[in-house]
């Protein structure tokens, strides 16, 4: 049996190793026998596979947005070829930040707290938490999936709270449920989303900076969140084509919410699809480098060199220690050098 693990695009290479050796110790297998893939490329892999076989065509550029619960992650694909099988190329550095679906619950808590604060002062401090999870839940599965099906601004929405709360139109608690309206919704969810379409514009000048004159065919939207009828629209408006921004079709794949499992699952079967990824750091190993006068014995590092200075009885030579020996390093203008995923 194989595992194949996902993990956020940001994460360091530390914080993949830490997963990878905890996933040996858990019992998932040898190390040979776990894999690990970036979410935003795992959902490319299952979207890619969803569309229509017309609508990706060599040379074609896709935004991945995998909006999770805690991250965002971004990577530009374009499409190296269709046939005998799909094969994309990475061609700017990813991007993600912390605005997932969970900062959308701390938002919503805030305005809960702000209207109903002092009530829920007045209970015990575990009859307040019962409370706040409660409406956590309804927020989680009524309210935040559901926001933006309707273009009604003036629906309301309502969430339960403890039956000790009297009827307040000041600040709505009516029939043992807190009102809460559409616009209040929209502070929840704009700012959090205003971060994402920072990120996908990032993209977009770095892919403007890119040589090729390359040409975003569209941007697929998978996680979670990105399952989201109003983060749809909202970055379906954004990218209309109007107020000096490109126009950008946003495709939201069917089961988008499980897009990154998916995806996971057809890379174990079919392998991998990328054919070349963007490094984010240089590469190399510490080694020793035999004794160069010229290279060792000048510049502003000889002192440093000569702390690392040994003569080896061995091989009679004498070597300098501690020196980087660099496998592959990213350019310094800020585009990277490509590297070849099956190395």
């Amino acid at each position: 049996m194989e595992s194949i693990l996902t993990v956020p695009a940001v994460w360091s290479d530390k914080a993949k190793n830490d997963t990878l050796q905890c996933a040996v110790k858990a019992g998932f297998g040898e190390v040979n026998k776990i894999r690990l893939i970036a979410e935003p490329e795992a959902a490319a892999v299952y979207t890619f596979h969803q569309l229509p076989e017309f609508s990706v065509q060599r040379g074609h550029v896709f935004i991945t947005v995998d909006a999770g619960g805690g991250t965002v992650d971004l990577t530009t694909y374009q499409v190296y070829e269709t046939k005998p099988t799909l094969r994309v190329d990475e061609v700017i550095v990813g991007d993600g930040g912390l605005c997932g679906s969970v900062y959308l619950n701390r938002r919503f808590e805030d305005i809960v707290k702000t209207k109903i604060g002092n009530e829920l002062g007045k209970l015990s401090r575990v009859r307040a938490l019962e409370a706040l999870d409660e409406i956590q839940r309804v927020f989680n599965e009524d309210i935040k999936p559901n926001f933006g099906v309707t273009e009604d601004e003036k629906r309301e929405y309502e969430v339960p709270v403890p039956a000790e709360f009297e009827d307040n139109d000041e600040i709505g608690i009516r029939d043992g449920k807190l009102v809460i309206s559409t616009a209040e919704i929209k502070i929840v969810f704009d700012p959090v989303i205003s971060i994402i379409i920072q990120l996908i514009i990032g993209q977009l000048e770095l892919i403007d900076a890119a040589p090729g004159h390359l040409k975003v065919a569209a941007i697929l939207l998978v996680g979670g969140f990105g399952s989201s009828e109003y983060l749809r629209k909202y970055i379906e408006n954004h990218f209309s084509g109007e107020d000096g921004m490109p126009a950008i079709k946003v495709i939201q794949p069917v089961n988008a919410w499980s897009a990154v499992t998916r995806g996971a699952m057809l890379r174990g079967i079919q392998g991998d699809i990328v054919e070349t990824r963007i490094i984010r750091h240089h590469y190399g190993v510490v080694a020793r480098t035999p004794w160069n006068e010229e290279i060792h014995e000048k510049g502003d590092k000889r002192r440093q060199a000569e702390q690392n200075k040994y003569f080896d009885a061995t091989e009679q030579k004498t070597f300098c220690s501690n020196v980087m020996t660099w496998y592959v390093k990213k350019v310094s203008s800020g585009v990277s050098l490509r590297l070849q995923s099956r190395c």
